[in-house]
C-alpha cells in the first residue's frame, strides 16, 4: 500500500533523441537470459507495495513512467518500466528497447517488445555501492529515442536508504497508467501560442444571389410532376427531368397546332437560308436578300427550339439547367400554366454565404475582422479548411442599428441547408503569443476553472487557474499556470472523476 508514499529526489536529467542504429540482444520478452551479470527478467505478474522510488522522463516519441524498489546492494531490485507514446498517450505494444545500466556497475538488457500492453520488467541485484546512469533507447527508425537519467544512488543498506527518501504531498491524486491507457487521456506540454481576440456570434446559413435560377414554363398546359420525390429540399442534377406540361384539353388549347407550325416553319425558313448562302458566293442574291432569309431563319429557329422538349399528344418536358437544390416549388401536379409562368427556384450551394449578426460595440473592439472559427454542431472548423474569406461588413440587415452584419462565404462540406443557424468565433486584431491550452483541458465547476497538471507519471495536481478568455479552441491562461508544465488535455473528466476521492493510489498489480 502507498499509506506513505515516497520519491526518490534524483539531481540530473537529461532528455535527448537518438538516430544511433539500435542493435538489440536478447529477447526480453520470453524470459531468457540477458547479456548482463545479475539481472533477470520478472516473468510474474505481482503487487508492488515495495516499490520505492518513481520517476518520469519524455522525449520527442515517448513518455517513460519508471517504479523502482530501493536499490540496496545484495538485494533484488526491482524496475517496472510504462512506455507511453506521445503525444497519444497510448500504451506501446511491439516497440523495442535497451535498458542500459552505466556507473559503478554495468548491466545491458534488450526487450524485443514488452512483457504486457505498455510495460517491461526486470531484476538486478547490485554488488556494490555507489552511483549509476540509466539510458533507455525505445523504438526504431525515425521513431527511435533516447532517455537518460543520471545520478541514481546504490545504497549499501536499507537504513542508508530509507534516509534518502522524501515523503510525497498527499494531495495529489492518483491515476494509474493502465487507466490512462485504457480510458484514452493523454497529457501535453503547455506553451505559448497564438491566441486572437474573439467574439462568439450567432449566424445562419444563405444562398449566394447569383447562384439562383428560376425554371418557367415555356408552353402552357396541365404540369405533372416528375415523380414523388420532386419536393422542396431535394438535390437534383443538371439536366434532371421535372415536369412534364400535358396539353389542356381546353378548346383553346392548340400547342399540337402551334408546334407543327413552328416545325414547317423552321424548316422552310432552313432551306431558303441554306440556299441562300451557296448563291451569295456567286452574288446571285443580294446581301439584303441574304439578310432578311437569315434573320427569318434564325426567329423560325428560336421559336421551334420553344418546343424542343415537347412531344405531340404528350406534352413538354421541363429539365433542370443546372446542379443544386429545389428551394421552392410554385407549381403542383394538376396546374395549369401559361407560357413564362415560374415553376421552381434552383439554389447552387457548393458553396454558401454565413450571415453573422454581432454587436456594433463588440465589432468596434474586434475589427478589423481577420477570420472566423465556424461551430456547427460536433464540428469546429475554421474558415482556411472551408476555402472561406470575408465578403463584406454592413448595417444590419434586419434594420437594427445596435447591430452589424458580416459575410462570409465557404464551402458547403457538411451539406448545410440554407436557413441553418450556426454559432461563430470571430476573430479580430493580431494574433498575440500567449499562454494558451485546448478547450479540452479545461474544466469548468461552478464558475471555477481547473486543469490537471501531471506531478509524476501517475500522480496529478487539481489546479485552479484564471482564464481570459476563449476563441472557440483555446483558453487563454492569466495566472496558475507555467509554461513547460505538463497538463492533461484529453480525458479530463476521468481525472475529476478521480478527484473525488482521496486516496492515494495503492500498489497494483502488473
Amino acid at each position: 500500500m502507498y499509506n506513505k508514499l515516497v520519491i526518490l529526489l534524483l539531481a540530473v536529467f537529461v532528455i535527448s533523441c537518438s538516430n544511433d542504429k539500435l542493435e538489440l540482444g536478447h529477447d526480453h520478452g520470453d524470459g531468457s537470459g540477458h547479456d548482463h551479470g545479475d539481472a533477470h527478467g520478472d516473468e510474474h505478474g505481482h503487487a508492488h507495495a515495495d516499490v520505492a522510488h518513481k520517476f518520469s522522463l519524455f522525449s520527442n516519441h515517448f513518455e517513460l513512467y519508471a517504479e523502482v524498489g530501493n536499490p540496496i546492494v545484495g538485494e533484488e531490485t526491482e524496475f517496472i518500466l510504462h512506455f507511453s507514446k506521445l503525444p497519444s498517450g497510448e500504451a506501446v505494444t511491439d516497440t523495442p528497447l535497451l535498458f542500459n545500466i552505466s556507473g559503478i556497475e554495468n548491466h545491458r538488457v534488450s526487450f524485443a517488445k514488452v512483457d504486457r500492453k505498455g510495460i517491461y520488467t526486470l531484476s538486478v541485484k547490485f554488488a556494490n555501492p555507489g552511483m549509476i546512469s540509466l539510458e533507455f533507447i525505445i523504438g526504431a527508425d525515425e521513431n527511435r529515442d533516447t532517455l537518460r537519467m543520471k545520478d541514481v544512488q546504490i545504497f549499501s543498506d536499507a537504513h542508508e536508504a530509507e534516509h534518502a527518501l522524501e515523503v510525497v504531498d498527499k494531495g495529489y491524486i492518483g491515476f494509474t497508467k493502465e487507466d490512462a491507457w485504457s480510458l484514452g487521456v493523454a497529457t501535453d506540454v503547455v506553451a505559448y501560442t497564438e491566441f486572437r481576440n474573439s467574439k462568439k456570434a450567432i449566424g445562419k446559413f444563405a444562398t449566394k444571389t447569383e447562384k439562383e435560377t428560376i425554371i418557367t414554363a415555356r408552353v402552357g398546359g396541365i404540369v405533372r410532376l416528375l415523380g414523388q420525390s420532386i419536393t422542396s429540399g431535394k438535390q437534383i442534377s443538371a439536366n434532371q427531368g421535372l415536369f412534364m406540361i400535358a396539353p389542356s384539353g381546353l378548346e383553346d388549347d392548340n400547342t399540337d397546332v402551334r408546334y407543327f407550325q413552328a416545325k414547317s416553319q423552321y424548316e422552310q425558313s432552313k432551306d431558303e437560308f441554306d440556299r441562300a448562302k451557296k448563291l451569295l458566293v456567286d452574288k446571285i442574291v443580294s446581301d439584303k436578300e441574304y439578310a432578311r432569309l437569315k434573320s427569318e431563319f434564325e426567329i423560325a429557329e428560336a421559336k421551334f427550339q420553344s418546343y424542343s422538349n415537347y412531344t405531340p399528344k404528350s406534352g413538354t418536358l421541363v429539365n433542370s439547367p443546372t446542379s443544386g437544390m429545389i428551394k421552392e416549388l410554385y407549381v403542383s401536379n394538376g396546374d395549369f400554366v401559361t407560357p413564362g409562368q415560374k415553376m421552381a427556384k434552383i439554389i447552387n450551394i457548393d458553396r454558401m454565404v454565413v450571415e453573422v449578426e454581432i454587436l456594433q460595440k463588440d465589432y468596434l473592439k474586434l475589427q478589423p475582422i481577420t477570420d472566423a472559427l465556424i461551430e456547427f454542431g460536433e464540428y469546429k472548423v475554421p474558415l482556411s479548411e472551408l476555402n472561406g474569406k470575408l465578403l463584406s461588413v454592413s448595417p444590419s440587415k434586419t434594420g437594427n442599428l445596435n447591430f452589424i452584419t458580416v459575410y462570409f462565404e465557404v464551402n458547403n462540406k457538411f451539406n448545410y441547408m440554407p436557413g441553418m443557424p450556426v454559432e461563430v468565433y470571430l476573430y479580430g486584431g493580431k494574433a498575440n503569443k500567449s499562454l494558451a491550452v485546448p478547450h479540452t483541458a479545461v474544466w469548468e465547476d461552478l464558475g471555477y476553472y481547473y486543469v490537471f497538471v501531471q506531478k509524476s507519471g501517475e500522480l496529478f495536481e487539481r489546479r485552479e487557474v484564471q482564464v481570459g478568455g476563449y476563441d472557440g479552441k483555446s483558453y487563454l491562461i492569466t495566472s496558475g499556470l507555467d509554461e513547460m508544465e505538463r497538463i492533461v488535455v484529453n480525458g479530463t473528466y476521468r481525472l475529476v472523476l478521480a478527484s473525488k476521492t482521496t486516496e492515494m493510489p495503492a500498489g497494483h498489480s502488473h
